[in-house]
Parts: structure tokens; sequence; C-alpha cells
């Protein structure tokens, strides 16, 4: 589940775009019904058919409120330590917030930081998500949830957050259920 919170004191979101990797594409994504107005459209690369980014539109994330998304995607990449997942998140008034900055080597969090998802080998030599960055080390999991910060300062860097732990969501479940798959296809040992 993405849960994306709108932080501002008076707009509404009304697009959020995650563009995923070129360098290492996903093949498969699939966006559930969201209710509000939203839609998903999910685009792909014309030359090489790999999904290139999920565009939600059509509904509102009022100020203050925040909106579960659920996604599926996989496989995972077995030949990356991380992935990036640039952003751009629309407010009603268009403004855009674009979450592309890289953390130089110093660690300096920049002001509008690239979700980032690191990975690391499973079990059995699969790719799985381990933690998100720029701005904290967050677990992966399934569902996640991340409530509005009431002063202005950190409302920019907590979006970043939001929204790498979605990209994190997304990614485990798109590894487990490329294994589960994998699995079966295989049948009985």
């Amino acid at each position: 589940a993405l849960v994306v919170p709108n932080e501002t004191d008076a707009t509404d979101t009304v697009k959020v775009d995650v563009k995923l990797p070129d360098d290492h594409p996903i093949p498969s994504v699939t966006a559930e019904p969201v209710d509000g107005g939203w839609t998903a459209q999910v685009l792909r690369s014309p030359g090489t058919g790999y999904v290139s980014e999920i565009v939600w539109t059509g509904g509102r994330i009022k100020p203050g409120e925040e909106l579960k998304f659920a996604v599926t995607v996989g496989p995972l990449p077995t030949d990356a330590t991380e992935l990036h997942f640039p952003t751009i998140q629309t407010y009603s008034d268009g403004t855009e917030v674009a979450w592309i900055e890289e953390t130089p080597a110093s660690g300096v969090e920049p002001e509008h930081p690239v979700p980032t998802l690191k990975l690391t080998a499973a079990p059995g030599g699969s790719t799985t998500s381990s933690t998100a960055s720029p701005t904290t080390s967050t677990p992966a999991s399934t569902s996640t949830s991340v409530a509005p910060v009431a002063t202005t300062a950190k409302k920019d860097s907590n979006n970043v957050a939001v929204i790498a732990v979605i990209v994190v969501a997304l990614l485990l479940l798109g590894g487990i259920g490329a294994f589960v798959r994998s699995r079966r296809a295989r049948g009985p040992a």
C-alpha cells in the first residue's frame, strides 16, 4: 500500500508521478483502483516495453490528509544495490515539487532528495528490498503510513521519506510475487 500525504496548508495534491529506473527496468506493474476519482496510468518505454513511470491523477488529497494506493511490481533486478525513483508531486495551484536530487558523497541531504531504495540479496540469491533512504533507514513493509508534520521546514523531507517508503513497499511486493511465481513454476521439489 502506498501512502501519500499532503502536508501543505492550503493546496490539494492532484498528481503523483513516479519514474521507475531505466538503468534497471522493472517489467511488471499493476495499480489497483483507488477511491476518490484517482486513476493510475502505467506508462511503458516504447523501446523496451518496460514500465517507465506510474502517474496518478483525477483525485485530490486535501491538506493534512493522506491517501493509500495499492501497487504490485516486479521482479526486482539482481544486479543493483540501489534504485532511484525520481518523483514529481503536483499541487492544485500548479506547484510541483521535484524529488530528484542525489545525496552527494559528503552525505549532506539535499533539499529535494531522490527517493532511493537499497537492495540486498535474499536467501537463495534473489534480490529483496532492505531499506529506504535518504531521510531515514526504514524497514521494508507492505504497508506504511506517515503522519503529517506540523512544521513547514520538515514537510518536504517527510514527503520524500514517504515516497521512498512507498517505493520500498512496491518493490518488496513485486519481489515476493516473483519469488512465489518462480517456486510455483518449478513445481514440488
